[in-house]
């Protein structure tokens, strides 16, 4: 918990571009290490180990990189060329 209270201090002060490094420098090692986090997380969860990083480490993968790019913008809101002009 000290950690991820000293995390929670020094996170509001990076900037996007370091926020969206540090999730996919964590999204590449959770896909890295994902058979042995799902052995581990297996007992965790009263389940039999699953195969090849189980169903949900992939998804987790692909959240984090998604978040990864949100994290670039400043403020959170996606870039104009997604929003759909509204007829007025």
């Amino acid at each position: 918990m000290s950690a991820a209270a000293r995390a929670f201090e020094t996170w509001g002060q990076t900037t996007p571009a370091d926020r969206s490094l540090a999730l996919l420098k964590l999204a590449d090692a959770l896909e890295s290490h994902g058979d042995e986090i799902a052995e581990l997380e297996a007992p965790q969860r009263r389940q039999a180990a699953p195969g090849r990083q189980g169903d949900e480490i992939p998804f987790m993968v692909d959240n984090l990189r998604f978040f990864a790019g949100a994290a670039r913008l400043m403020e959170g809101r996606p870039p104009a060329s997604t929003w759909r002009a509204t007829p007025r």
